[in-house]
Formats: C-alpha cells, sequence, structure tokens
C-alpha cells in the first residue's frame, strides 16, 4: 500500500511507503493521506504521527508522474485532493499532527510538515520548498504556512531559490520543534503519547485560536478566546489536571 495506517493505543501512524522513491507523492499517496486522515477524525484516536518508511519523510512529488499530469489536464485534481482532503484535514483535525522529518523533506513533503502541529527532526533531513526548481509557483499550502512560520523575506528567499537547508536551520527558523541526533522514532512516540494524554478540547482549542489568530481583530479574538476558555473550564479534564497541579504545588 502507498500510504499504511496503524493505530497504538490511542495514537494513529499514519506511514507513507514508497521508500524507493523517498516517499514521492503520487495520486495514489494523495488519495491514502486523505483516507488516513479522515479515520483520524475518529475520536478514540488523541494524537497523530505522519511519517515516511525507510530513509527520508518525502522528496515532494513524483515528478514522472507529475508530468503526466500536466499532459492530460489533471493537475487541478491532484491539487484539489491534496488541499481538500489533506491539508485542511490537518488543521482541522481535532488533535496534534506530529510529523517525523528525515532524509528529504521537499516540495509538498515541506508542506505537510508545515501545516502540522509539531515536527521532530534528524540532525540529516534536508529540507526545500522545491516548487520553483522546476519552474511551478508554489502549491499545497507552503505559500500560507511558511511566512507565518518565519517572516515574508525568509519565506520569498526560501520560496524563490528553493534552496536546500539542513535541520539546524530549520529549528533556528522555527520550521521544525526539535532535531535529535539519534532515536528519532523512539522521541516521536515521546511527543505523541504526550499530546495523546492533553485534553482533547485543550488542543483542538489551540489549533482552532493559531489558524485565526492572524485575521481575527484583537476584539474578535478576545472574545473567542473567552468563549473557549469557558467551554474548556466545564470540562471533567480541566477540574483533573488542574487538581494535579495544585498537589504538585502543594508537595
Amino acid at each position: 500500500m502507498a500510504v499504511e495506517f496503524d493505530i497504538e493505543g490511542k495514537i494513529a501512524k499514519i506511514t507513507i511507503n514508497k521508500p524507493k522513491t523517498h516517499n514521492s507523492i503520487d495520486t495514489k499517496v494523495v488519495e491514502g493521506l486523505a483516507n488516513a486522515l479522515k479515520l483520524c477524525e475518529d475520536d478514540e484516536i488523541k494524537a497523530v504521527v505522519l511519517r515516511g518508511e525507510g530513509k527520508s519523510f518525502c522528496s515532494g512529488a513524483d515528478l514522472i508522474e507529475f508530468r503526466k499530469f500536466v499532459d492530460r489536464g489533471g493537475l487541478e485534481y491532484y491539487s484539489r485532493v491534496f488541499h481538500n482532503g489533506v491539508i485542511k484535514r490537518i488543521r482541522k483535525l481535532r488533535k496534534a499532527v506530529i510529523v517525523e522529518a528525515k532524509g528529504y523533506v521537499f516540495g509538498a513533503g515541506l508542506s505537510l510538515l508545515l501545516a502540522s502541529d509539531y515536527a521532530v527532526a534528524s540532525k540529516n533531513a534536508v529540507f526545500s520548498s522545491g516548487f520553483a526548481r522546476i519552474g511551478l509557483s508554489p502549491n499545497t499550502g507552503s505559500s500560507f504556512f511558511l511566512p507565518r512560520s518565519i517572516g515574508f523575506k525568509k519565506a520569498f528567499e526560501l520560496m524563490s531559490t528553493a534552496r536546500s537547508f539542513d535541520a539546524m536551520e530549520a529549528l533556528n527558523l522555527g520550521i521544525v520543534n526539535e532535531v535529535v541526533e539519534a532515536n528519532l522514532e523512539e522521541r516521536i512516540y515521546e511527543v505523541a503519547k504526550f499530546y495523546a494524554a492533553m485534553p482533547s478540547k485543550v488542543i483542538r482549542y489551540i489549533k482552532l485560536l493559531l489558524d485565526v489568530s492572524l485575521s481575527n481583530t484583537l476584539e474578535e479574538h478576545l472574545i473567542l478566546e473567552e468563549k473557549l476558555i469557558l467551554d474548556t473550564a466545564k470540562t471533567d479534564e480541566f477540574l483533573q489536571h488542574l487538581n494535579n497541579t495544585i498537589s504538585k504545588i502543594k508537595g
């Protein structure tokens, strides 16, 4: 299968399974990701790990198939499924989506990472916007997420040059949260377990607040914050976490 889906406890694991091409994205991968992310809407799943089989996370579009799309006019279908079924679904999920970044993280692979909530990179990971390198303007949400992560001028540089950059630069830019030298899968599982144990509404509302923070006015955002905090304050999870924290303070 081009995309594998597994569940371990409360954690879903989505794996792009094309290691021979560094997990390049073709139609089967796009459709497989969309279907797997749809399954992650199950309330029993509390965190999602997105990864690639083998040496890389994702090397971007399968250029051989991509050329066929261009020749027969199928590029619009590819984009729509990726945009609506994958990128939008990642942002709308009520749980943390965590990316295991290793090897090549290029083009649409970088877009997947940018759309996610948390990313841990191996020291050997290499990143690139990619699109301009093959004469295309950015796609798959990269031009939306990248300037929000690193600012407009740096985003313009990385997208227009399509240059490669390493894991430490990605960390310094804020594109990834952590860089590890070894035991990447172990660290990913630790992060996933942490978020799987967090109150579901808290994670859901953090994602919502971040998504609208740059389009809301301050007044609109304060009203939304108040609405959401009052809602989370009604949950049993809030009382449990509050009491646990007070107990730790008291020693």
